[in-house]
């Protein structure tokens, strides 16, 4: 999307007074409503702000639906961990109790090799994330803390 200016779009409405920031991506979508709807056209608009018809359309029905929300930009690409999963991780502890200094290009192929899809760097991310989950306290019943004793036989080998 290149320099856009505002001015002089809509006749008798001085849009400089706004100051919209050129990073201010949802009030230049709002500004191409505008401009679309009370303006020049949707045609002039949509070349005016880099968008197609389409895109125009979709933007007008949707800020129809739930206003500006509907115009601000979303994350794209995956929001969580689609890889590490909690069968992975559980598998990762698992694999890691065996073998504490299995590195991480191997557990990955062990998991590979176990049907799961992930890859090195995911299974590193998961031990990184690992080490920072604090363990849980163990209280008993009444919620006392317990603690782990050793127990010492008197009694000599045989």
């Amino acid at each position: 999307m290149g320099k856009k200016t505002i001015q002089n779009s809509l006749p008798d409405l001085d849009l400089a007074k706004l100051n919209i920031q050129d990073l201010d991506l949802t009030s230049w979508k709002f500004m191409m409503l505008i401009e679309g709807v009370y303006g020049k056209g949707v045609d002039y608009a949509t070349q005016k702000y880099g968008y197609s018809p389409v895109r125009y359309y979709q933007l007008l029905t949707d800020f129809k639906k739930r206003g500006f929300p509907a115009l601000q930009n979303k994350k794209t690409g995956p929001q969580g961990n689609h890889s590490r999963t909690t069968p992975v991780l559980e598998q990762i502890l698992q694999l890691r109790s065996r073998e504490p200094k299995i590195s991480a290009g191997i557990l990955a192929e062990r998991l590979r090799e176990m049907g799961y899809k992930i890859s090195k760097r995911s299974v590193e991310r998961a031990l990184k994330d690992l080490q920072h989950t604090p363990k849980p306290a163990q209280t008993g019943l009444n919620g006392e803390k317990l603690v782990e004793q050793k127990l010492v036989s008197n009694s000599n080998p045989v």
